[in-house]
C-alpha cells in the first residue's frame, strides 16, 4: 500500500476517534484545596495549574478555587502548585471533585490550633507569622531602607529575598483569596440561589456558581433584592446554555 494511502487511513481514524472522544466527554466541575497538615487548616486556592493528562488540555481555578474542565471516565487528571508534590488524580465519574493538596510549607513555625474557617482571623495568623520571622514589611520592603543614612540594607534584603520573605508574601496572596472567597460565599452560595430555584440540585449549583460567579466589587454594591434578580436572569442564561 501506498504510503500516502497510509497516511489518509490513520487521519480518518485519527478523526474518528476524536469525534467519539468528543461526544464521550463531560465537563467536571472541581475544587482545589490546600490541606495545611501540621495546622489541620484548609485554604481554596486558585493558582494552580490543572491538566487532563489524557486529552492534553488545561485550565486553572477561579480565585474561589473552583475549575471546570472537559474529561471522560478514565481520564487522568494533575495539579501543579509551585514548591508542591504534583497531585494526580483518575476521573471515576461527573460528580463534584474536591482535590486536597498537601502541604508543610507554608506557616511552618506556627502554632495555630483553630481550624480554618470562616471565623478565623488570618491577618492576626500572618501578622504573628512575621513576627516570629523578624519580617515588618510583608516582605515588601520600601525602598527607603536602601539609604545610607536611616536606611537599614539588610532588612531591605532580607524582605525581598530571603525564605521568609518569600513565605509570608505568600501567605498574604492567599489570605487575600480566602477573604474575597469567604466574602463571596457569604452571599452568592447554594441557599441564596434555593431562594430563587428552590429545587436546583447541588451539583447543578455548584456549575451555576463556577458559572455565573459576580464580581466581588459588584457583590458589595448589591442590596439583597439586586443578588436574586442577578440569580434569576443569569440561571435563565444558564438553562438556555445546557
Amino acid at each position: 500500500m501506498k504510503p500516502y494511502v497510509l497516511v489518509f487511513i490513520n487521519a480518518i481514524f485519527f478523526s474518528a476517534a476524536n469525534n467519539l472522544r468528543a461526544q464521550s466527554e463531560k465537563s467536571v466541575v472541581g475544587t482545589v484545596v490546600l490541606n495545611q497538615i501540621d495546622t489541620q487548616q484548609r485554604w481554596k486556592v486558585s493558582d494552580v495549574r490543572v491538566e487532563n493528562l489524557t486529552a492534553h488540555r488545561t485550565t486553572k481555578p477561579d480565585n474561589l478555587g473552583n475549575f471546570s474542565i472537559r474529561v471522560q471516565i478514565g481520564d487522568s487528571l494533575a495539579f501543579y502548585v509551585e514548591g508542591l508534590p504534583k497531585k494526580c488524580s483518575i476521573v471515576k465519574g461527573y460528580e463534584h471533585l474536591t482535590v486536597y493538596l498537601d502541604s508543610t510549607i507554608l506557616l511552618d513555625e506556627v502554632n495555630v490550633s483553630a481550624q480554618l474557617d470562616k471565623t478565623v482571623d488570618l491577618i492576626e495568623v500572618a501578622e504573628k507569622y512575621s513576627k516570629q520571622n523578624s519580617i515588618y514589611f510583608n516582605g515588601k520592603p520600601p525602598i527607603t531602607l536602601l539609604s545610607p543614612f536611616d536606611g537599614s540594607p539588610i532588612t531591605f534584603l532580607r524582605e525581598l529575598i530571603s525564605k521568609d520573605g518569600k513565605r509570608v508574601r505568600k501567605f498574604n496572596r492567599i489570605i487575600h483569596q480566602q477573604l474575597e472567597i469567604n466574602e463571596v460565599e457569604a452571599k452568592f452560595n447554594t441557599e441564596a440561589i434555593r431562594q430563587v430555584i428552590p429545587t436546583i440540585s447541588d451539583e447543578e449549583a455548584d456549575r451555576f456558581k463556577l458559572a455565573y460567579k459576580p464580581e466581588l466589587e459588584k457583590l458589595r454594591n448589591w442590596s439583597s433584592y439586586e443578588l436574586l434578580e442577578y440569580i434569576k436572569q443569569s440561571y435563565e442564561l444558564f438553562k438556555k446554555e445546557k
